[in-house]
């Protein structure tokens, strides 16, 4: 699933609720860890729990200053790794 389009920009999708077991594995945290970050999370409105106990992601619980950060972040990791491939090119040119 595509969350953001090519400038970074959120695209509208169609997010399924994931279970705190999920989220334990992708993030290798211990599973107590992920618990008190959602409910925290959902203190502060920016995620939910649905009836069957999956966490969902809040949209409206975002604001534009989030977003934005986000936006920036991304852009420089990715920045950050087109050079460091660069420099990865130029030693396998200089070894070659």
């Amino acid at each position: 699933m595509v969350l953001l389009d090519e400038l970074g920009d959120r695209k509208e999708a169609n997010l399924q609720p994931i279970r705190l077991t999920d989220l334990t594995q992708v993030t290798g945290l211990p599973r107590e860890t992920v618990r008190r970050k959602l409910e925290n999370l959902r203190k502060r409105g920016k995620v939910s729990r649905t009836e069957d106990g999956k966490w969902v992601y809040l949209s409206a619980g975002i604001t534009e200053a989030e977003r934005e950060f986000t936006r920036n972040t991304v852009r420089q990791f990715l920045m950050t790794a087109q050079t460091l491939l660069s420099i990865l090119d130029m030693v396998d040119t200089q070894q070659a």
